[in-house]
């Protein structure tokens, strides 16, 4: 268990039922391991599974954005563009005007402004 948590140490929390099915073995012919134990095990299986994969280190390490996003909203509507000068907007309808809240309308805007260079394939696994 201990060279698990060196390699991913939030695993600890996780760990900590079996190491103690492990302390009641001792005294013990057998034990049987519930249902949470076994779930833990199969979650542990699926992070070492991960981490034999390996880790892009673009998720851990400090990057310069490969891509750079504004977004804004108003009560009349939504829009935004990228470092590339590709921008969008949406007008709402009249019977939608002030019917949701700008900070509703920033999120949504922040969410889509991205989702179009998803859209188009040009944002890849590892951009940032």
């Amino acid at each position: 268990f201990t060279h698990l948590g060196v390699l991913m140490p939030f695993v600890h929390h996780f760990l900590s039922r079996l190491r103690e099915l492990l302390d009641r073995s001792k005294n013990r012919r057998s034990i049987k391991i519930n249902q949470d134990c076994k779930d833990d095990l199969d979650l542990m299986l699926f992070f070492l599974a991960m981490a034999h994969d390996g880790i892009d280190l673009n998720y851990i390490a400090y990057l310069k954005p490969s891509h750079i996003y504004r977004s804004e909203s108003c009560p009349k509507g939504l829009g935004g563009y990228n470092h590339h000068g590709k921008a969008w907007r949406f007008l709402l309808p009249p019977n939608l005007l002030y019917r949701a809240s700008n900070n509703l309308l920033e999120h949504l805007a922040s969410i889509i402004t991205p989702w179009i260079d998803i859209i188009d394939g040009e944002l890849g696994n590892g951009d940032c």
